[in-house]
């Protein structure tokens, strides 16, 4: 009868031995949280008197925190005798656990330096955070280092998307070659230089799951896959608006200074944009491919107010011909829209509007007071410039001819002449036959010219004439016929 006792003795024994608990898998995040909270209960300073796993004191306290940490107490892990890849987590025996050794857990190792947490290194159970012990010096204080308990490894944290806001416009650069992904005018997505439009200006828009639609400032059409297939190398376009699906969602992994950008379609196979080939040549494609994390899938998501819509500064510079409307180029820029009012603007319909044109924007107007501005849009916004406010003058002239002398002398006189111009006299005959002419340049501004011509037989007169040039002869006023 004893002997089935003891054997049934060691039974259990062997059987209690078996099922000590598991460690558990925890990440590099939990366990920082998990010491932030011990550290919370048992803060530093002050005393830990209790028991735990058969142990007090300094190995009590070491086996506590690990079992709070990791689910089991140290003194169930597997020893290593040597420091020689000691990590956060372990529980290091210096000494004996007899009265003449002191045990630590380890918090965090950098270099040569291990920094621990302990109890009753002062012998009257104080609990300290953040002393620090060298791992080549083997030992602490008098103590030989005895062995250690090596904890579980810990498991790198899942990645998580990166926050970077929402309702904000943002240039992507392939950061490698500093080029800018492109919406083309066949709506697929290519590597360009940089040209400040709106074809390389996005709209970015988190949604509760962590993920971002992505708008072209072109039309407002997002970016995406042009198929649901689990191909490398699929394209990417900007096809259509939202429509809710996968293949217009993106994950943004690392930082706005280098950014992995994933389809959301593709969560288990992990397809990121990509610039094919790693060329740096305008007109790469941009594709889809599984993720490589290298220089082809980094982006420089450049987050900036200078990306955004601004007003342009208008500026108009008039003569006796042609207006000229010249204003800056606006970042994001897609279209820009000249109205022009004669009278007040807004008062009615503009007199003259020319849609979705560029700076310099040559027109010729009819004298009048005129004021107007030009509009700059893309998909999301519209900016309007300065009102600039002007009048178109026409030029004239006053000619008077001295007869007195051996020849004519004519005195022009010239008001409002706003442009370099041509000034000519003409002699005809009675019948209407030219007898002789004379031309004289002028600069913008003149205010009086004089010519000279030869006496003719009676019934002759003079014409002055105002052009703009010899070459467009354009009249800038009304001639003027004087009789001789």
């Amino acid at each position: 009868m004893k002997k089935k006792i003891v054997s049934a003795f060691v039974l259990f024994v062997m059987v209690f031995n078996i099922f000590i608990p598991a460690s558990m898998a925890i990440t590099q995040s939990e366990f920082d949280k998990k010491l932030s909270s011990l550290k919370s209960t048992y803060s530093h300073g002050s005393q830990w008197t209790q028991s735990f796993d058969g142990g007090i004191q300094c190995y009590g306290y070491a086996n506590m925190i690990s079992y709070n940490v990791f689910g089991t107490s140290a003194k169930y892990w597997s020893k290593s005798y040597s420091l020689s890849g000691v990590k956060a987590g372990d529980v290091i025996q210096y000494g004996n656990t007899t009265g003449s050794g002191h045990t630590i857990f380890v918090t965090n190792v950098s270099g040569d330096t291990i920094t621990y947490t302990d109890c009753n290194s002062d012998w009257n159970c104080t609990v300290k955070w953040g002393n620090t012990v060298s791992i080549s010096s083997n030992k602490l204080w008098s103590y030989s280092f005895s062995y250690r308990c090596v904890a579980p490894d810990l498991e790198p944290d899942e990645e998580q998307p990166v926050d970077l806001g929402t309702d904000f416009y943002a240039v992507i650069f392939h950061k490698s070659s500093w080029k800018p992904i492109t919406y083309d005018d066949d709506k697929y997505i290519r590597l360009r230089s940089e040209n400040g439009s709106a074809n390389q200006v996005w709209k970015f828009n988190r949604e509760s799951d962590g993920c971002y639609t992505i708008a072209s400032a072109v039309d407002g059409s997002l970016l995406e896959l042009t198929t649901g297939s689990l191909e490398n190398k699929l394209a990417i376009t900007a096809l259509n608006k939202d429509w809710g699906g996968a293949y217009q969602r993106w994950y943004l992994y690392g930082d706005a200074g280098g950014c992995t950008i994933m389809s959301k379609h593709f969560p288990n196979s992990k397809r990121a944009l990509d610039v094919a080939y790693g060329s740096s040549e305008d007109g790469t494609p941009i594709e889809a491919y599984d993720r490589l994390d290298n220089d082809n899938q980094t982006f420089y998501i450049y987050m900036s107010d200078s990306v955004k819509l601004t007003s342009p500064e208008l500026s108009v510079k008039t003569t006796n011909t042609t207006t000229t409307f010249s204003w800056n180029n606006v970042y994001g820029a897609k279209e820009y829209d000249l109205k022009i009012w004669k009278g007040t603007y807004w008062d009615g319909d503009p007199y003259y509007s020319n849609w979705d044109t560029r700076s310099p924007n040559v027109v010729e107007l009819p004298p009048g007071h005129y004021e107007g501005y030009v509009d700059v849009s893309n998909a999301f916004d519209v900016k309007m410039s300065n009102i600039v406010i002007f009048d178109i003058k026409q030029a004239s002239i006053t000619p008077q001819v001295d007869t007195s002398g051996s020849v004519y002398k004519v005195n022009v006189s010239i008001s409002d002449l706003l442009q370099n111009a041509i000034c000519t006299a003409a002699v005809y005959d009675a019948d209407g036959t030219l007898l002789e002419i004379d031309n004289v340049s002028l600069n913008s501004g003149t205010v009086s010219t004089m010519l000279a011509m030869a006496k003719h037989s009676d019934g002759a007169y003079i014409k002055i004439f105002l052009w703009n040039s010899l070459d467009g002869m354009k009249p800038l006023c009304e001639s003027k016929e004087i009789p001789l």
